[in-house]
């Protein structure tokens, strides 16, 4: 529900830049819909996991890169 831009139009644009499409996304979402090829979805309905999914994805990055 952001404005101007949904959740799926920001992801496909996104990946369509190459310097932007490595970059991880976490979802935040009140919906269940699923956007390609993300790190992770948190539901709005359980924010107390939103920094613990935030450490485990740059973890996992850290480790990566």
């Amino acid at each position: 529900m952001m404005p101007r831009l949904d959740g799926r139009s920001f992801r496909e644009r996104q990946l369509d830049r190459g310097e932007c499409a490595s970059i991880p996304v976490i979802v935040f979402t009140a919906t269940n819909e699923r956007l390609p090829d993300v790190a992770a979805v948190v539901r709005k309905t359980d924010p107390e996991s939103l920094l613990e999914t935030i450490d485990r994805v740059v973890s996992v990055k850290a480790v990566r890169d």
